[in-house]
């Protein structure tokens, strides 16, 4: 028990890591303006830029704007402007135009004027922000004004990863913070897992770091493997795991997932089914029966006969349906019997399983 209570202690820090995170931009870019014609000015330019992945709206909402790839140029002038124009450095070292800065607001009354813009951006245009190779130049004043959009990685939001288990799911808890297997053997169970969906905000490619842990995060702990691949195959012993998985790109480090792994035998599996059998609302002879046919497969699987033990767990399924229809049976037990069917690879009648 006190390994479970670390997993969901572990799990609500995780979460609200990766909340905070998602609110920050994804690259902030800094602007310091200097004189581009060599005349001398001690004028500051206020500016500010981000580039954002914004999520896509939903479906339904068809009159919601399509953002994404979203960069945000905001410049403040001491006069007048004359144009704006967002710049790339070329191989030759040759700065040419991208795109001008047209969104120009405030007037002489008011004292300030003030450039705002955003841009949808290509994933060939993100490429070459990220890369540093992008400048804005203002021209106000009679002078020409230029600075590069540095990118600040350090504050950036890398990939974000993901991890789908491609080998069956007996369990899985608290948004993917515990993660149960049933070992078909009563020793081990081999688990394939996929990195490959994890996504990256520059679209640049993405370079993976797992590590497996012996017990959970609840005190001191032994790597027991390690890899770089972006689906990797491991075979679990019984027990508790600490799973750890970073995606990072060339430029930003990102976010760590921290989930864990419980490795379980088919009789513990059902065992969890008998103690809900226990407390069925049924005279006592029928709970006993009901618990004798769930303790034969349990004792059946104990001993490595996953077929036989299936068969009893598949006579309980058809002694409890009725009793669930007149509603003394939680539908729960029935379908967690069957997710234990499924997951040895023996073929239930019903389709519909909750997972």
């Amino acid at each position: 028990m006190k390994k479970i209570i670390a997993v969901l202690v572990l799990a609500a820090i995780t979460l609200q890591v990766m909340a905070q995170n998602s609110r920050n931009p994804d690259l902030t870019l800094d602007m310091n303006f200097s004189p581009a014609d060599g005349l001398a000015s001690s004028l500051t330019i206020g500016s500010e830029a981000e580039y954002n992945r914004i999520g896509t709206p939903p479906p339904y909402n068809p009159n919601f704007p399509l953002l994404t790839n979203y960069l945000e140029i905001w410049i403040s002038l001491p006069s007048m402007p004359d144009n704006a124009w967002v710049l790339e450095k070329t191989g030759n070292g040759n700065l040419t135009p991208v795109m001008e800065i047209t969104n120009l607001f405030g007037n002489s009354d008011l004292g300030f004027y003030y450039y705002y813009q955003p841009y949808i951006l290509t994933e060939t245009q993100i490429h070459s922000l990220v890369e540093g190779d992008w400048y804005v130049k203002v021209d106000f004043g009679g002078s020409n004004y230029i600075s590069n959009l540095a990118p600040q990685y350090q504050i950036a939001n890398g990939p974000t990863p993901v991890i789908n288990f491609q080998t069956p799911i007996y369990e899985q808890f608290y948004n993917g913070g515990l993660t149960v297997f049933i070992a078909k053997n009563n020793r081990n169970a081999k688990v394939v897992m996929d990195a490959s969906q994890s996504s990256d905000p520059f679209y640049l490619p993405m370079k993976y770091s797992w590590s497996i842990f012996d017990g959970d995060y609840s005190g001191a702990h032994t790597i027991l493997y390690t890899n770089t691949d972006a689906v990797v195959t491991y075979t679990f012993s019984l027990g508790f795991h600490g799973l750890y998985l970073q995606v990072d790109d060339a430029f930003a480090r990102g976010r760590t997932m921290l989930p864990a792994v419980e490795i379980i035998t088919p009789g513990q599996a059902v065992n969890e089914v008998i103690q809900g059998a226990q407390y069925l609302p049924l005279p006592e002879n029928q709970t006993q029966f009901l618990v004798g046919i769930l303790s034969r497969a349990q004792a059946l699987f104990d001993r490595g006969d996953i077929i036989q033990g299936c068969f009893e767990l598949k006579h309980f399924i058809r002694k409890t349906e009725s009793m669930h229809i007149q509603g003394y049976v939680d539908d729960n037990m029935i379908q967690c019997s069957k997710r234990i069917m499924a997951v040895l690879g023996f073929p239930i009648e019903s389709e519909v399983i909750t997972f």
